[in-house]
C-alpha cells in the first residue's frame, strides 16, 4: 500500500506540471529599446509548440528593434479572447485564422512562417512611422487639440505616448467596453448556483457515498476513536478534492485542446450535450428503479468489477490500521476508481467552466469540489459523533430515488446551459 501510495504521488506530480506548463495564461509584457516608442501589439496563441517559438522569434526581434513593443499574449482558447480576434479580424477584413495571430499596427499576420517573413520589416516601417505620429501627437498636446487616434498618453503619467497601431486604434475604447460585456454576459450563461448544485449531487452520488459509507463501516469494525476518524476523514477529504480538482484541471486542459481544432470541437460541443442529456433521462430510469425496491438494477453506477476493487482497496486500508500515507493512497485509489461514475456530472460541468474564461473556470472547478467533498465531511463528523454508519446507510438507501431526481435536474440544466454555449460558439461570427 506504501508503494502503491507513492505512486499514485508521483502520478498525480506530473499531472500538475503537465497541467500547469502546458495552460499559457494572459499576460503582458514589453521588450526593446528602453527609449524607443511604445507600440502596442496583441498576440493571439494556443498553448502549442509552434505558438511558443513563434512567440519567442517575436519577443527576440522586437528586442532587436529601435522601438518598445508592450505586447498582450492572449489565449485563444478563452471566449472573450476569441471575440476580440474576431472583432480585429472583421476590422482588418480578413477571412483568415489560425492558431497563432499577430495583429501589429494595421496588419494581421497568420501563422509561423508568415512571422518570420514578415516581421522585421513591418518593425523596422513602423519604427519610422511610430515616430512620425507621436512628433503629431506632441503638437496636438502643446495645441490641447485631441489626440491622433492610434496615439494615446503613456498610463504610467509621464508625459509620453504610446503608439496604439491603425487597426488596435481603429478597435476604441467604447468597442472594447462592448466586446468585453459581450463576452462576461457570455461567462456569466451558466449559473454558478448549477455549478454549486451539481457539485452536492455528484458528492451524495451513490457512487461516491457508498464507497465512504463501506470505508467507515470497516473503521467501526476495527475500533477506531472519534480523534482518530476526525483525522483520518480531514486527510481522506482533503486528498480526493485536491485529486478531483487536479482532474478537472486536466480534463479542462484536453476540453480546451478540442476547441483549438473547430472540427473536433463541434463533435465534442454537441458529443457532450447529447451524452449529458441522455444521462439526464437516465437518471429518471434509476429513480423509478429505486423507488420500487430495485436500486441494484439501475443503470448509471458503477461496474461490478470496478465495485469488487474498491471493496478489496477498503479492506487492504483497514488492515494497516489507517495510517495517513495509507489514507491519502486509498484516496487516491477511490478518485481513480470512482470517475467512470463521478464524471458523469463532472464532464459536462467541467465543459461548461472551461468555455467562461480563465477566472471562471478556477473559481467553478474549486466551488464544485468543495460542494463535493461537503457531504463526505458532513457523513465523517456525523458518525465520529456517534451516529452508526450501517443507520445513516440505511436512510441514504430510502433516499436514492430523490438523489437520482435531483441528479436529473442538474443534468437537465447542465444539457440546456451546454446546449446555449455549444450554439452561442458556433454561429459567433462575432458582434456587428
Amino acid at each position: 500500500m506504501h508503494l502503491a501510495g507513492d505512486s499514485m504521488l508521483l502520478i498525480w506530480t506530473s499531472v500538475v506540471l503537465a497541467v500547469v506548463t502546458a495552460s499559457p495564461l494572459d499576460r503582458q509584457l514589453e521588450v526593446g529599446a528602453a527609449d524607443g516608442p511604445v507600440v502596442e501589439a496583441w498576440l493571439f496563441r494556443t498553448g502549442c509548440a509552434t505558438c511558443l517559438e513563434g512567440e519567442v522569434f517575436l519577443t527576440k526581434a522586437a528586442a532587436d528593434s529601435r522601438i518598445r513593443l508592450r505586447l498582450r499574449i492572449l489565449r485563444i482558447e478563452a471566449k472573450q479572447n476569441n471575440l476580440l480576434l474576431l472583432k480585429l479580424r472583421k476590422l482588418a477584413g480578413t477571412a483568415e485564422d489560425g492558431i497563432l495571430v499577430l495583429v501589429l499596427d494595421d496588419r494581421m499576420v497568420f501563422g509561423l512562417d508568415r512571422l518570420r517573413a514578415e516581421l522585421p520589416g513591418m518593425l523596422d516601417a513602423l519604427e519610422v512611422r511610430a515616430r512620425g505620429d507621436l512628433k503629431k501627437a506632441d503638437r496636438a498636446a502643446a495645441a490641447h487639440q485631441p489626440l491622433p487616434p492610434t496615439v494615446a498618453r503613456r498610463p504610467e503619467g509621464d508625459g509620453g505616448f504610446v503608439y496604439l497601431g491603425e487597426l488596435l486604434g481603429r478597435y476604441s475604447a467604447s468597442q472594447q467596453t462592448a466586446e468585453l460585456r459581450i463576452a462576461r454576459s457570455y461567462a456569466e450563461t451558466y449559473s454558478t448556483w448549477t455549478v454549486l448544485a451539481a457539485g452536492l449531487v455528484d458528492g451524495i452520488n451513490p457512487c461516491a457515498f457508498s464507497a465512504m459509507a463501506l470505508l467507515l463501516s470497516y473503521l467501526a469494525m476495527v475500533g477506531r476513536g472519534r480523534r482518530h476518524l476526525l483525522l483520518i476523514g480531514g486527510i481522506f477529504c482533503t486528498t480526493m478534492f485536491v485529486c478531483y480538482l487536479l482532474e478537472g484541471m486536466l480534463l479542462g486542459l484536453v476540453l480546451g485542446a478540442a476547441d483549438r481544432y473547430e472540427a473536433v470541437g463541434v463533435w465534442v460541443r454537441w458529443g457532450i450535450v447529447a451524452v449529458t442529456g441522455v444521462f439526464a433521462c437516465v437518471s429518471v430510469y434509476d429513480a423509478v428503479l429505486a423507488a420500487r425496491g430495485r436500486a441494484k438494477d439501475m443503470l448509471l453506477k458503477l461496474p461490478g468489477a470496478v465495485q469488487s476493487r474498491l471493496h478489496s482497496a477498503v479492506r487492504g486500508y483497514a488492515k494497516t490500521g489507517g495510517l495517513v500515507l495509507a489514507t491519502i493512497s486509498l484516496a487516491v485509489v477511490i478518485v481513480l476508481l470512482e470517475t467512470v461514475c463521478t464524471g458523469q456530472l463532472y464532464l459536462p460541468t467541467v465543459q461548461l467552466l472551461v468555455r467562461a474564461g480563465e477566472h471562471r473556470y478556477i473559481w467553478g472547478l474549486l466551488l464544485y469540489n468543495l460542494a463535493f467533498i461537503f457531504p463526505l465531511i458532513v457523513l465523517f463528523l456525523l458518525v465520529s459523533f456517534g451516529i452508526s454508519s450501517e443507520k445513516f446507510s440505511r436512510l441514504y438507501r430510502r433516499a436514492v430515488p430523490a438523489v437520482k431526481i435531483a441528479m436529473a435536474v442538474v443534468f437537465v440544466a447542465l444539457t440546456v446551459l451546454l446546449a446555449i454555449s455549444a450554439a452561442g460558439f458556433n454561429g459567433s461570427a462575432g458582434p456587428s
